[in-house]
Parts: C-alpha cells; structure tokens; sequence
C-alpha cells in the first residue's frame, strides 16, 4: 500500500510538471516573421550583394549610398560621381503578371578598365531572390553598328553601354554614352525591342 502511494505520488508530480511545461510553450508568443517588402527601398536593403555588386556595404549602411528615389514610382538611384572612377546605378521595381515581384538593376562600374556595364533582372517571392529571364539576348555587335548608323563613327574600344531606367513608363534606353541604341519597353511581364526610331 505504500508503495502504491509512493508511485501515485510521482505521478502527481510528472502529470503536474507537464502540465506547467505545456502551458508556458502555449503562453510563449511565437518569433514573427520580418514583414514582406514593398517599395523599392525596402528591396534594396535585403537585396544580396551577388546580384548587385556596387552594394558592398552592410544593410544599415546602404541608405547613404542612395540619391534621388521615388517610392510611387519604384525608382531608386545612385551617382556616385567620384573624379576617376564613377559608378553609376538605377533599381526599378516591377510586378510581373504572375504578381511575382521583380527588380531591374542597372549599374556601370568604372572601378574597372575598361567600365563594365551590367543590367540584370531578379525576382522575388516567398522570401528568395532568383535570377529572371526578361529581355531578347543582348548582341553587343548589333549595337555597335547601330551606333555607327546613328553617328557616322565607331564607338571607342573602350566604350560601355549605359542602361537608362524610366520610372515613369519603366523603359530601358540602352546607350552608348549618350547615343541611344535602341530602347527596350516594358509590356507588363517582359521587354521587348521598341520600334526603330533610326
């Protein structure tokens, strides 16, 4: 009999101890999740290194990186007029009509030599970043004889494209210098050569 009372005992204290446990993991509020980005700015500070690399600073650093931006728009820029080496870069933000978020990223960089220049296309969704197929494969002799039909010249061997984003109707003019070559619009889910404006 007392031993029956010693294991009721302990089963008292095993029942009562699970009890309590399981009422502080319910009462224990659950982490919440980083809220869903939205505008342009919010993109950029999550937006990896890999995708854009003239951000090599840190997330709480990159706003003084920034010029001008226009969060109706889902514009944002960077000038970095630096007297030898200039970099220069545009995000626009974009909702495809899969409602999948995606940002063009445009960026010279003169860091190197010659500039390198770069225009790229990322989705968005469900948290992760991915590389996106937006735009017709990029001919860097088609532009050169465009050039040479618009200016009556060859562009110098050290030249580099410039890819200019539209905040308003969300156009890329893809230039050299200041010579556009053509313009690529933006159809609601892709781009597509405009029309030849020679």
């Amino acid at each position: 009999m007392k031993r029956l009372s010693i294991i009721t005992f302990f089963a008292f204290l095993v029942l009562t101890f699970a009890g309590a446990t399981s009422a502080q993991v319910k009462g224990k509020k659950p982490k919440s999740k980083p809220a869903a980005p939205r505008t342009v700015k919010d993109f950029y500070k999550i937006l990896p290194v890999k995708y854009f690399s003239y951000i090599e600073y840190e997330p709480k650093n990159r706003a003084s990186l920034m010029g001008s931006h226009s969060t109706a728009n889902g514009y944002l820029s960077f000038d970095n007029n630096r007297p030898i080496q200039p970099v220069n870069a545009q995000i626009l933000l974009l909702k495809r009509m899969s409602g999948v978020s995606m940002l063009v990223i445009s960026y010279t960089d003169c860091d190197a030599d010659p500039c390198r220049d770069s225009l790229r296309f990322v989705e968005y969704e469900n948290g992760r970043f991915r590389e996106a197929d937006a735009a017709p494969p990029f001919d860097r002799q088609k532009a050169i004889e465009i050039y040479r039909r618009k200016t009556g010249k060859s562009p110098d061997d050290k030249a580099y494209l410039v890819y200019d984003l539209s905040p308003t109707d969300k156009s890329i003019s893809v230039k050299f210098g200041d010579a556009e070559i053509y313009k690529l619009e933006w159809d609601g889910n892709i781009y597509n050569y405009a029309a030849p404006n020679e």
